[in-house]
């Protein structure tokens, strides 16, 4: 670990404090003139660090420093244990005094300012901690950096109050927290997993697109360089859809069939389903190894559907005031989601994480909702999905007919003798056929 000049201090005593100097609202781009904020943004400097380095008044032309990796929710406890890091990718040191650290949930409300004669110098990094973090080089007492449930924001800032960095982390972003082009932020950084950290790959990489500068690391790195995570489990463009929705009479009945249109096979590790009426639940989770392979499909439902492989009570809204489905990757990434009824009154973010405006239709009585054709994905719900009097578990979803006829079978690579003991002369329900590559073991 980098070694870094303080002329004052190693430790930033008691510097949290409620920043009332804010607006109140995530789209705010620099504090207001107020007494506390002022005494910190004026904090005095170290004469012999700064002729070293930039004073403040250039600091917002350096564009070098950058919050490089973020711990958010540490194993046990959080209390005191969070820590970010710093990473000066400059060519020239840093007077940091009277900078600023930002952190909320849903408006900037917390502010951590930085101690008069910290310098830090060309490609150090520099860690801030808890006074838990053992991996700290300085603490700050009642430091909270929150863990990107319902999208959250850090900000760093120089001793004028202008913005130099700003990370938007979660599966959404709801609360419309601004990046560092001044516009509500559209790519968000992987939700922080317990014990594991997000990082800039490689080091100091900086689009001003949280979701394209951050991943998860293979292992937290406080002071030294980020590592990536071998695991591909997605991202953007990964194909995985939720295909068809079938509600029923409730959960005894519904399932919902995902769909891999992709080119690469994906691992579901850490990947989850999650249902919102009028507010965020986990469905169904992966937790063991699964591998899906381009074109393949899986069930998730109530067992008494035939040969649900990944059994889960399903507790479905019919989409009469706006309802939401989503799968979410192992970065917390939404990978597709589905909104559906006549309006979406929660606001509920489609795959732009903005409020969606294109809403398939709301799910009534034995009908399901489906994509026609099989697979379409314009991110649009109400282009994509309609409702069908033929759902189709497993199968390639149809429009709607009275033939009452199967759908056409799907070539499952499964020979005549089969785990069901059926012999040749008696051939499996089309069900059946259709079902048998979700067979799982259980």
């Amino acid at each position: 670990m980098h070694r870094v000049t303080v002329a004052a201090t190693l430790a930033l005593a008691a510097a949290a404090r409620a920043d009332t100097g804010d607006t109140a609202n995530a789209a705010d781009t620099g504090d207001t003139a107020n007494a506390a904020d002022t005494a910190a943004d004026t904090a005095s400097t170290d004469t012999a660090a700064t002729d070293t380095g930039l004073f403040c008044s250039d600091a917002g032309v350096a564009a070098g420093l950058v919050i490089n990796e973020l711990m958010a929710d540490p194993a046990g406890a959080d209390n005191e244990r969070d820590w970010l890091e710093l990473f000066n990718r400059g060519e020239e040191g840093l007077d940091l005094s009277g900078w600023s650290l930002h952190t909320g949930d849903a408006a900037y409300e917390r502010n951590y300012a930085l101690p008069g004669g910290l310098f830090l110098g060309a490609r150090d990094y520099l860690v801030i901690g808890g006074e838990l973090a053992t991996q700290a080089q300085l603490t700050v007492g009642g430091l909270i950096i929150d863990n990107g449930v319902s999208g959250d924001a850090i900000q760093l800032r120089d001793c004028a109050g202008a913005v130099v960095d700003t990370v938007v982390f979660g599966p959404d972003n709801a609360d419309g927290w601004l990046d560092d082009t001044g516009a509500v932020a559209s790519s968000i950084a992987p939700i922080p997993q317990v014990a594991r950290t997000i990082g800039r790959l490689p080091d100091g990489t900086d689009t001003d697109q949280s979701g394209l500068d951050f991943a998860h690391t293979d292992e937290p790195t406080p002071g030294n360089s980020n590592q990536l995570s071998p695991l591909y489990c997605g991202g953007p463009g990964s194909g995985v859809v939720i295909n068809e929705i079938f509600r029923g009479s409730g959960s005894a009945e519904a399932w919902i069939e995902v769909l891999h249109t992709g080119l690469f096979s994906v691992d579901l590790t850490g990947w989850s389903l999650q249902i919102g009426r009028t507010e965020w639940t986990t469905a169904y989770s992966f937790v063991t190894a699964e591998n899906l392979l381009p074109g393949g499909r899986l069930l998730i439902g109530s067992p008494s559907v035939p040969e649900v492989g990944y059994p889960a009570a399903l507790t479905l809204g019919d989409g009469t005031r706006g309802d939401v489905v989503r799968i979410v990757d192992c970065n917390g990434f939404a990978a597709d989601t589905v909104v559906y009824g006549p309006e979406n009154k929660d606001g509920w973010p489609d795959d732009s994480a903005l409020a969606a405006t294109s809403l398939a239709p709301e799910i009534v009585g034995n009908l399901s909702l489906a994509r026609i054709p099989d697979g379409a994905d314009t991110d649009l719900s109400a282009a994509d999905l309609l409702l069908t009097t033929r759902p189709t578990p497993g199968h390639i979803n149809v429009l709607s007919d009275d033939t009452g006829t199967p759908p056409s079978s799907v070539d499952t690579g499964r020979k005549e003798t089969s785990e069901c003991g059926c012999d040749s002369g008696s051939p499996l329900p089309w069900w059946e056929l259709a079902l048998a590559p979700l067979r799982r073991r259980r």
